[in-house]
């Protein structure tokens, strides 16, 4: 502030921002650094990070980019509202239809200022049986933190569906599906293109060569060390467990009478599976962001229509 200098009640001011021809500043504020900053797109995607991330820069410049939009316009083409929170309140959204939602600020993860070029992984456990929900687990490969969660009883149909729409609004994330009771939803993938498909090596039966197949296979060697993985990351990085269903499930996920870690008896355990696989599968995405930063190198791959309606069941 010191740097704009001292003005006259009725003067004209001095240039703060440079603004390009439709522009227009939807919030202003004075932040101190703590707390975060939580923008809307009118196609109501909201994303929330720290204050710290938006450094000081002198005045009359464009400022800095919080937010990736996507090129075929599927998560907003333009902010519309923006607020600087340093404790957790309510807001209501209301939709396109009238109906009226009650969100906590605190229900949105954090991440970071720029996202754009990042890889992404995701993980998915299928119902099996059907006692279980079909899930996903985003992790920025990065960081290993959790980025997004889907958990929905969908058909096979419809889970793969939303795994892809997951899949390409995260910057085309390496997806890896449970191979186990079902590989429906895998194939199901493949025929519609999904172009990054975690695949395993499997030594065929007749010809004893070694093929790659894609889905993750939870067998009794792959399912340990999946588990340890995960008990070594959430040990060590427990800040980057966001979700609050997965870090209830994981605290109810215990060695049974035999020493095998499952849920407890009436608990569920398809998040934490899902997570597991997901950490599972990093080794085959890159750790590095795209230096394009263009905010997803492969998403123009997609022939979807990027409607709101492939986004619709991300949560539960």
């Amino acid at each position: 502030m010191e740097a704009w200098g001292c003005w006259g009640r009725v003067s004209s001011g001095v240039k703060a921002m440079a603004l390009d021809n439709g522009d227009s500043v939807i919030f202003a504020s004075q932040c101190d650094g703590e707390g975060e900053i939580i923008v809307w797109t009118e196609k109501g995607y909201a994303k929330r990070s720290l204050s710290v991330d938006y450094e000081l820069s002198v005045r009359n410049r464009k400022g800095l980019k919080t937010f990736d939009f996507k090129k075929n316009g599927a998560n907003g083409t333009t902010l519309v509202a923006a607020l600087a929170v340093k404790e957790p309140f309510d807001m209501l959204c209301v939709h396109s239809n009238g109906e009226v939602e009650c969100i906590n600020t605190e229900s949105l993860f954090i991440e970071p200022r720029l996202s754009a070029g990042k890889p992404y992984v995701l993980g998915g456990d299928t119902a099996g049986d059907g006692s279980d929900n079909f899930t996903g687990q985003v992790l920025d490969n990065t960081t290993g933190g959790q980025v997004a969660v889907l958990k929905q009883p969908f058909d096979e149909d419809e889970y793969a569906r939303q795994m892809m729409c997951l899949g390409y609004f995260y910057n085309t994330a390496l997806l890896g599906i449970e191979a186990n009771f079902s590989t429906f939803p895998i194939k199901e993938c493949t025929r519609l293109g999904y172009p990054r498909q975690y695949a395993r090596e499997v030594t065929d039966s007749y010809t004893q060569r070694l093929e790659r197949r894609y889905g993750f296979r939870t067998d009794p060697k792959s399912r340990p060390l999946a588990i340890a993985e995960l008990v070594r990351y959430a040990r060590e990085h427990p800040e980057e467990l966001r979700d609050a269903d997965t870090i209830r499930e994981m605290l109810v996920f215990v060695k049974n009478e035999r020493g095998r870690p499952e849920a407890m008896q009436g608990e569920h355990d398809d998040l934490v599976m899902g997570l597991a696989i997901a950490h599972a599968i990093r080794g085959q995405q890159s750790y590095l962001p795209e230096e394009s930063g263009d905010g997803g190198a492969y998403a123009e791959e997609w022939s979807g229509d990027g409607g709101d309606a492939d986004f619709l069941d991300w949560s539960g």
